[in-house]
């Protein structure tokens, strides 16, 4: 079947200009069904502009970078290599979190691997690793992703590029909310085809994890079993819902169910909206946000 592409989310703020370009942070999520693009005005932290698409049919790496080739020909200003920075967010289940005490070792020289082969099985010819220190939360986001999206992605930005796994940058963004953070909290952040889950006590980590979710039931399975294997009280602790699908959505109503209290995520106050960018679904975006704050 042939790849295609649906624009979902066309956001773009009067404030942005294209002779500016090298001002704003470029913060992407790609994933096989999905593309998202935010760009932020570095010295201001503004949102100025907000695109999705829809990705349908990508079976394997080459017709992804096939269909985002399509994208890019297309569009103004996502080809532009003269950004300020650009951050990626990869979505991949072959990741892992090393903690703290391990945070010594190089990752210069890739000890980190090890860690991540206990994990997930690697395909060094047709994969490559890297990983990420976290410093304000002492852990290291070690992943592998694909040769071929990297060389693609380096092709179209040789300069200032950040590749980053979703689930640091959503654990950068939540370390921006210390006022959530000093007792224990429940961040959920629910994509198209997976399920991110961290839990913060006492300001730090204690728990971090990416589950492949498709339905209520898979969504349920997961929260449930983290909560149970944690030994937290449901009851006393409150769950931060991020997603699109938002707190109308059966996910939503199910997990109130379950949770003392369930809220919709905020978002670090030191992010701008531009006048005209309100519209913006910011808490659908929260992973972009950490990505900006991790290319810092």
């Amino acid at each position: 079947m042939k790849t295609i592409y649906l624009q979902q989310n066309n956001f773009r703020s009067s404030e942005f200009g294209i002779d500016y370009i090298q001002k704003y942070t470029n913060c992407l999520n790609i994933s096989f069904g999905q593309l998202d693009f935010l760009v932020i005005e570095s010295a201001t932290h503004k949102v100025l502009l907000y695109e999705s698409y829809e990705l349908d049919n990508v079976q394997n790496d080459k017709d992804l970078v096939g269909l985002l080739d399509t994208i890019y020909k297309k569009h103004d200003c996502l080809p532009a290599g003269f950004w300020d920075k650009i951050v990626v967010n990869i979505s991949t289940n072959k990741q892992t979190l090393i903690p703290a005490k391990f945070a010594e070792l190089s990752l210069e020289s890739k000890d980190y691997e090890a860690f991540l082969k206990l994990n997930v099985q690697l395909d060094l010819t047709h994969e490559q690793t890297k990983a990420i220190h976290l410093s304000k939360q002492s852990v290291v986001s070690a992943f592998a992703y694909s040769k071929v999206l990297s060389d693609w992605l380096i092709s179209y930005y040789p300069k200032n590029l950040t590749i980053t796994h979703e689930i640091a940058s959503f654990i950068t963004g939540l370390s921006e909310l210390s006022d959530k953070l000093t007792r224990t909290n429940f961040f959920v952040l629910l994509k198209k085809e997976h399920l991110h889950l961290v839990v913060f006590k006492g300001g730090q980590i204690e728990f971090a994890n990416t589950f492949p979710c498709q339905t209520v039931n898979d969504f349920l399975y997961y929260v449930v079993l983290v909560t149970e294997e944690l030994q937290i009280q449901r009851s006393y602790t409150t769950l931060h819902f991020y997603s699109t699908a938002g707190d109308r959505s059966a996910f939503f109503m199910e997990a109130k169910n379950y949770f003392g209290q369930t809220v919709l995520g905020t978002i670090p106050n030191s992010i701008q909206f531009a006048e005209d960018a309100k519209a913006i679904p910011s808490n659908a975006l929260f992973d972009l946000f950490g990505s900006y704050f991790l290319a810092k």
